[in-house]
């Protein structure tokens, strides 16, 4: 489907999207500066949100080649922060779902010790991520965005244009290539599904490429593919720490094969909204011919 770009945005368009993507890189520098006095889970939870959310705002704008010279750089930053907040995150999550599975408490507590220590050692290249990332720009966009409009907004849209493009060729290819008895596979799939939502939802407020229904459907799809990686995740943890037998294993390995089958169900039938978005070249950007 094609996106319906002009070959110009409307000063109003630019400054909605201006508006808009300034709050982002805001919050982004309010989490930032919050997890740097203490990293709690509900500080890089908050953290990483709005880190995952800039991340196409800092693609467009680096591609637009407008206003800070160091938006690529900034971009790149983000990126690395994101790669050392995950981990944290997991880590985190492990803890609190060990707090509340049934197990013997001499158990619980070994393995939440072991869990604990692996979050201290991630909480290292976190911190000098956030470092490395303090000069984020968060001065609002309206400057470099007025100056746009008043020579006109082709850069900006040819700029989106060039994302939207490269954003979901990766998301056709992640979901050709599927092989639903790779993991890896589907984490790939999940993840380009993920960064080609956030772009249209960083798009929405002047850029209606996708319905709320589109939009919706994404979200889901994308929720159970993290879900099956989540328990995938957690039984190789069990597994690392000799407890692939026990009775939190095989709880977890009947919820991992129920969310495989439940996801290999959606993929052969194509009963998803989502993936007839991908297979028949919609969510954003035209298709080109099935491979």
């Amino acid at each position: 489907m094609k996106p319906g770009f002009r070959k110009r945005l409307s000063p109003l368009e630019c400054e909605k999207l201006g508006l808009a993507w300034s709050r982002a890189l805001k919050r982004f520098n309010d989490a930032r500066s919050a997890c740097l006095l203490a990293m709690t889970e509900p500080r890089v939870h908050k953290l990483r949100l709005a880190a995952r959310r800039c991340r196409p705002i800092l693609e467009v704008l680096t591609a637009l080649n407008e206003g800070p010279a160091e938006w690529s750089r900034v971009g790149a930053r983000t990126r690395t922060l994101l790669s050392a907040l995950g981990p944290l995150r997991d880590a985190q999550l492990l803890r609190i779902r060990l707090q509340n599975e049934e197990m013997p408490n001499t158990l619980r507590e070994r393995l939440l010790l072991q869990a604990q220590a692996e979050a201290r050692k991630l909480r290292g290249p976190v911190r000098s991520a956030l470092q490395a990332s303090q000069d984020l720009p968060v001065e609002p966009l309206a400057a470099p965005f007025k100056a746009i409009c008043e020579r006109g907004a082709r850069k900006l849209a040819k700029a989106i244009d060039t994302c939207l493009d490269h954003s979901f060729r990766k998301l056709v290819a992640a979901w050709h290539e599927l092989d639903l008895g790779d993991a890896e596979s589907l984490h790939r799939a999940r993840v380009s599904l993920k960064n080609h939502r956030l772009l249209l939802v960083a798009l929405a407020p002047a850029l209606r490429l996708a319905s709320a229904d589109e939009l919706k459907a994404m979200k889901a799809l994308q929720d159970a593919l993290g879900a099956y990686n989540d328990e995938r995740l957690y039984l190789a943890w069990l597994r690392a720490q000799a407890q692939g037998r026990s009775p939190t294993a095989r709880r977890t390995a009947a919820k991992l094969a129920g969310l495989h089958r439940t996801i290999r169900s959606a993929v052969s039938a194509r009963r998803s909204p989502t993936l007839a978005l991908i297979i028949h070249g919609r969510g954003g950007h035209p298709a080109e011919a099935s491979p």
